[in-house]
């Protein structure tokens, strides 16, 4: 049975992260992004109410669609401020050890059956997945740029995902975010 997502939190506040978070705001689900300081954290909010801003200025989105996504999305330095959601987006920049570091912390600050994916395009799902208690429940959730105009995201199993996993990332990603995986 698909687990059902509530709450993501995305580690990494760049573009691709900040552009997921805000993607998953818009779609209605509490978003909160983690980035490495407070300075960081509060650019990346920056970044993302002027866009809504933006788009709302442009027509393309209501100023009561801004507001309700500027309520869903949050940023944070603070791992304790991302406890409590059922997914969790890794999309720090495309180091191997850098994203093995992230995991790491993230095995002490998540349950067991909170999902671990990472936007990585190009590294092993096997490897990142191995410093992980969870590897049944790690899968690569690669969105394309930008975020939240691209219809593909791909999803990549390791050799441990477990169907249950692929099968609410897939659900999440085609029935929440509108993607085609």
């Amino acid at each position: 049975m698909a687990k059902i997502i509530n709450k993501v939190a995305v580690i990494g506040g760049g573009t691709m992260g900040s552009g997921i978070g805000q993607h998953i705001a818009q779609k209605g689900i509490e978003v909160v992004v983690k980035e490495a300081n407070d300075e960081c954290a509060q650019a990346c909010k920056e970044k993302i109410f002027s866009q809504l801003d933006k788009v709302v200025r442009l027509g393309k989105i209501t100023s009561s669609e801004a507001k309700g996504t500027k309520e869903r999305f949050s940023t944070t330095s603070d791992y304790h401020d991302i406890i409590g959601a059922d997914l969790v987006i890794e999309a720090v920049f495309e180091d191997i050890e850098a994203k093995k570091a992230v995991f790491e912390e993230l095995n002490f600050v998540f349950p067991d059956d909170v999902i671990f994916t990472t936007n990585s395009s190009s590294l092993s799902i096997d490897e990142i997945a191995s410093v992980t208690n969870r590897p049944d429940r790690f899968i690569g959730t690669h969105f394309f740029n930008p975020p939240v105009k691209a219809p593909l995201v791909e999803l990549i199993r390791g050799q441990a995902t477990s169907d249950e996993t692929y099968n609410s990332a897939k659900r999440f990603m085609e029935t929440v975010l509108g993607k085609t995986p």
